[in-house]
C-alpha cells in the first residue's frame, strides 16, 4: 500500500468526520460548544465545536496503525503513550474546561511514558558545554521542558482561523523535507500524512471557522512535532538540533514570549 493511498484515506477520514461535526451540530458536544463562547479568551461569537483534533487523532491513531507497514510495537507504545493528555484534551473539548495545571501534568506524565516505553530523549542540543551532560536525568528533563514547552506553544498559537493548522502543517513538511536528506524514510511518510490530516481539517477552519481544532488538536499536534524533531535527532546524527528549532521556532517563540 502506498504512501498516496494512506494519505487519501486520512483526508476522507477527517473531512467525513469534521463534516459529521459541522453539520450535526446537536450531538453530544452540543453543551461545550455553548459553554465555550461565555470563556474569557474566547472572541468568537456563534458555537463552534472544538472537535477538529478529535478528526485528526482519530485519522492518526485509529486509520494509519491499520495500514500496512505502519502498525509495530514502537507505533503501539508511542499510541499508548499518548493517552494521559488526550484524555484530559477530550474532556475539555467534550464536557467541560479543564485546569491549565491539569493539562499540563497530562502532558508530562505522557512524555515520561514516552521515554520509558521507546527508550528515547533527546541527547543533544549541539552546544559544547551542555552536550556532555545530556544522559540521565538532565537529559529527561530537558525533554520534558521540550516537548510540553512544543505542546503549549502550538495551543498558544491558535488564536486566529486557520494559524495553528497552516504552521503545523508548513512545520511537518520541513520535517519531512529534513528526514528525506537524511535518509529517514518512515518519517517522510507518516510526517505527511499528518500533514494531510491537518490540510483536511483547514477546508473547514479557515478562511471561515466551521469547527476548532480544540485542546486536542493542538495538544497532539505539539506532541507529535516535538517527538518527530527528537526522533529524527536520535535517528540522524547529521541533522542539527537548531535546524528543528527553527522549524518550531515561531510557537517557541510564541510560548517564551507570552
Amino acid at each position: 500500500m502506498n504512501f498516496e493511498f494512506r494519505d487519501l484515506v486520512v483526508f476522507i477520514v477527517v473531512i467525513s468526520i469534521c463534516f459529521a461535526v459541522v453539520y450535526f451540530r446537536r450531538g453530544p458536544w452540543h453543551v461545550r460548544t455553548h459553554q465555550d463562547i461565555h470563556q474569557v479568551h474566547s472572541t468568537h461569537v456563534n458555537p463552534t465545536p472544538r472537535l477538529g483534533g478529535v478528526a485528526i487523532l482519530s485519522a492518526c491513531v485509529v486509520v494509519v496503525p491499520f495500514i500496512d507497514g505502519y502498525f509495530g510495537d514502537r507505533y503501539a507504545k508511542f499510541i499508548v503513550s499518548i493517552l494521559p493528555f488526550a484524555a484530559v484534551c477530550l474532556w475539555e473539548d467534550i464536557i467541560r474546561p479543564t485546569s491549565p495545571t491539569m493539562r499540563l501534568f497530562a502532558t508530562v506524565a505522557s512524555v515520561i511514558v514516552t521515554m520509558a516505553f521507546l527508550e528515547v530523549q533527546l541527547m543533544r542540543l549541539d552546544i559544547a558545554l551542555i552536550d556532555p551532560w545530556m544522559g540521565g536525568i538532565i537529559g529527561s528533563a530537558v525533554t520534558i521542558t521540550f516537548v510540553a514547552g512544543t505542546v503549549n506553544g502550538f495551543n498558544m498559537i491558535d488564536g486566529l482561523n486557520g494559524l495553528c493548522g497552516i504552521i503545523a502543517a508548513s512545520a511537518l513538511v520541513s520535517i519531512s523535507i529534513l528526514s528525506g536528506i537524511a535518509g529517514y524514510d518512515f518519517m517522510i511518510g507518516i510526517s505527511m500524512t499528518v500533514a494531510v490530516s491537518i490540510a483536511a481539517f483547514l477546508v473547514f477552519n479557515f478562511p471561515n471557522a466551521r469547527i476548532f481544532l480544540g485542546d486536542t488538536g493542538t495538544y497532539f499536534i505539539g506532541y507529535v512535532l516535538g517527538w518527530f524533531s527528537i526522533s529524527i535527532l536520535h535517528r540522524s546524527p547529521e541533522v542539527s538540533t537548531w535546524a528543528l528549532f527553527l522549524i518550531l521556532g515561531y510557537p517557541l517563540c510564541e510560548l517564551l514570549l507570552t
